[in-house]
């Protein structure tokens, strides 16, 4: 499973493309360095890639599930069509 780096959405969506150049996205997709930031960000996080995925025509893998990196159930709960694992 790839796995996003980055600090922002706009760094996040960046390496999503840089992966998806290099054919290395699949079936899942991990965004990571998330611990970090607030709830507020990690969803602005998740919606901002899930958003750059459902408009990336150049991805012919199907659909992309993602996983999250220490994101927590109040995450959950606030990121509408977000499936992920909690990992701690």
């Amino acid at each position: 499973m790839a796995a996003l780096p980055g600090t922002t959405p706009r760094e996040y969506v960046r390496c999503y493309h840089e992966l998806v150049a290099a054919d290395a996205v699949t079936g899942r997709l991990a965004i990571g360095s998330l611990k970090g930031h607030t709830t507020t960000e990690t969803v602005d996080i998740i919606t901002t890639v899930r958003e750059a995925i459902n408009r990336d025509t150049t991805h012919v893998n199907g659909e992309i599930e993602l996983h999250g990196f220490s994101v927590g159930p109040a995450t959950h709960s606030r990121a509408t069509g977000w499936h992920s694992r909690a990992c701690r």
